[in-house]
């Protein structure tokens, strides 16, 4: 079985075939004790995470709706009871998020210790896991918020790193697109305009990286009224007197990442 929460919440079984569960409200509590399946759950920890303030009634609520669960049976045997509460036994592999968070991991390491093909491919395959933002079907409450900004957190992490990696291995050219990609998503990521604006110098678009420069800068003014910081204006001198530093073969690339 595998639960999968990075974009719509899919529950698949072993022959990969998926599982309906379509009340929303039993989707929700699925969701949270997917989370949070390292732990049981008591009945008001559920009604935080899926009801939030809209549940100011008796418990019997949740008990019903996990009550509703349990009676899938893919699920009879999956969701634990006892005096803590509710937990969904979720094992080794089962769930993406935890799936990803391992690969993304080993890439950072990989990276770190300049190891930077493996790094690039392991990467990739934790990237892949994403199809949408986490939960991306589930409305947001107060009590999930948090594991899902974790989530995206992770994935911007995965994504610095991935790019990091390309423009080492001088793939500057494939990686425009997801640049340009990210500081429109992004405009704040400073770390994603100077990539961006080396990956063109790579390219031979002297021009291009120092306009990019400039409407990064305005970006920054206009919307949280800041200037550009030290990584990014350093980037901007490199690039106006064609220092060496910015060479694909420069011993200085770590720096400049």
């Amino acid at each position: 079985m595998l639960f999968s929460v990075l974009g719509p919440l899919v529950i698949s079984g072993d022959d990969d075939e998926e599982i309906p569960v379509r009340q929303l409200k039993q989707r929700q509590l699925l969701a949270a004790l997917a989370l949070y399946s390292a732990e049981y759950l008591s009945t008001e920890s559920l009604a935080g995470l899926v009801w939030g303030q809209e549940l100011s009634a008796n418990p019997g609520t949740v008990r019903t709706q996990v009550w509703a669960l349990r009676r899938e049976p893919f699920l009879a045997s999956r969701i634990a009871r006892d005096q803590r509460g509710y937990r969904l036994c979720v094992r080794s592999g089962e769930l993406d998020a935890d799936n990803f968070s391992a690969l993304a991991t080993a890439g950072l390491r990989h990276l770190a210790e300049s190891e930077i093909a493996e790094a690039a491919t392991v990467l990739s395959q934790a990237l892949g896991m994403w199809r949408d933002p986490p939960l991306a079907d589930i409305p947001e409450t107060p009590g999930m918020s948090p594991i899902r900004e974790r989530l995206l957190a992770e994935r911007a992490a995965a994504e610095d790193a991935q790019i990091t990696a390309a423009l080492m291995l001088r793939q500057h050219q494939q990686v425009l697109g997801v640049l340009r990609e990210r500081v429109t998503r992004e405009p704040e990521r400073e770390q994603s305009w100077a990539q961006l604006m080396l990956a063109l110098y790579r390219c031979c678009r002297r021009a291009d990286a120092l306009d990019t420069y400039t409407r990064a800068r305005k970006k920054l003014a206009t919307h949280y009224g800041i200037e550009p910081g030290p990584q990014l204006r350093r980037m901007h001198e490199l690039i106006l007197r064609d220092d060496r530093a910015l060479d694909a073969s420069s011993a200085a690339e770590p720096e400049l990442l």
